[in-house]
């Protein structure tokens, strides 16, 4: 869905996502659509595996709307399932998706290559003490 400039498409997050092994873990997916056409405008999903990690998948300019909506959706369902903290993760070149993740109260924890050559950034937040 989302493309970032020199990152590429989500071919392989969504790939990685459908194949979720739910035998060794828990994902709950969601989605957000066009009332009126139906379109889809975004994706979310949690995943418990044994951490909690939440996805937000929207175009930039939808964030402050859609991915805010994505986003309240996964907290939540990471609430009701008493999630201690939460994990998110990115490419570190897509720089508007972990700002939107840094606006609500992620602190970075690492960054790391990928077998493609490019980096990410995993970010975590504490949801109860």
């Amino acid at each position: 869905m989302a493309h970032v400039p020199g990152v590429g498409g989500q071919d392989e997050w969504l790939h990685n996502r459908r194949h979720f092994d739910t035998a060794h873990g828990t994902q709950v997916q969601f989605a957000a659509e066009d009332p009126e056409s139906g379109a889809l405008l975004g994706y979310g999903a949690i995943e418990a595996a044994p951490e909690f990690r939440l996805f937000v998948v929207t175009l930039p300019e939808l964030l402050p709307t859609v991915g805010e909506l994505l986003y309240e959706r996964g907290v939540a369902l990471l609430r009701e399932a008493g999630a201690p903290r939460v994990w998110f993760t990115e490419y570190s070149a897509d720089r508007t998706l972990l700002s939107f993740a840094r606006a609500h109260g992620f602190g970075d924890a690492r960054r790391f290559p990928l077998p493609d050559g490019l980096e990410a950034t995993s970010l975590v937040k504490v949801l109860r003490s």
